[in-house]
Formats: structure tokens, sequence, C-alpha cells
């Protein structure tokens, strides 16, 4: 089942070589971070992204306290399993999974564009921190790892 309009925000990213990462909600611009930095900044408040070892979880954290613990592509969040999955070897599409049901998605729209272009569908739900953490995660692993292919 697709994300429709209704049940979803929609955000496009786009990252140019100067690693900086701009969100936009719709067209109205929303959010820039450090695309291989390991935190942001977000209404006031300072959020990072860790892993703990060279093969550990990500740990995703407000004032020193864990909100999301990532293991491989998936984490447990409010009650619910969410996972990301990517569509096929050759895709650059990947799809945010909720208890085993696609509720969102992430592709790379086709044509010419100088960096990394990404438009992106999640739940309409989902807090702004974990939308940029999802897209902080698509950016640093999707990306390069199709890029290093």
């Amino acid at each position: 089942m697709e994300p429709t309009e209704t049940d979803s925000v929609v955000l496009h990213a786009s990252r140019r070589w100067w690693n900086k990462v701009d969100l936009r909600r719709g067209e109205t611009p929303w959010l820039t971070f450090a695309s291989k930095s390991s935190a942001f900044s977000l209404n006031g408040k300072d959020y990072t992204i860790k892993r703990r070892g060279i093969r550990g979880p990500v740990e995703f954290s407000h004032a020193g306290k864990t909100i999301v613990e990532v293991k491989g592509l998936a984490f447990d969040y409010a009650g619910k399993k969410w996972a990301m999955k990517g569509t096929g070897i050759f895709s650059s599409r990947v799809n945010l999974e909720c208890d085993g049901r696609v509720v969102g998605e992430f592709k790379r729209p086709g044509g010419f564009y100088f960096g990394t272009k990404v438009d992106i569908r999640l739940p309409r739900e989902m807090p702004d921190e974990i939308q940029v953490l999802l897209i902080w995660f698509y950016i640093n692993v999707f990306v390069v790892d199709a890029a290093s292919t």
C-alpha cells in the first residue's frame, strides 16, 4: 500500500557538493544540516546521532537521553516496529515500513542534478526529529552505498 497525500507529509531534500542538506516541506524551506555531521538542531533542541562501536547500533539522543536505537535499519518507536527497506538491488527507492506495512518512501527523482535530490513521504503523525533522523539515514546510508557500488 502506497502512502497517500492525506496521511503523509511531503518533504524534499537536496545535497550539494559542500555536504549541506536542505530540507523543504513542499516548497517551504524547513531545515539545513551537515550531511556527514552526527548532530543537528531543531526547534531549539540539539540532537545527536552516534554509533556504538564499529558495527553497533546507532543511538539517536537529546540531552543525553536516548530517543531511538537503530539496529541495522530497524528500530522500535512509539510501541511499533519500524524498518527502512530498499525496493531492489539497482533501485534508489527505499520504503519505510511500520509493523510490516509500507507507510512512507524515499526516492530519487530522474533527471540530471548536481548533487543528490530526494523526494520523501513520511507519516504525518511522525515527530519532526524522527523525520530528520530517517532522512539523515537515507542520505548517509543508502545514497552513499549506491554511489560506492
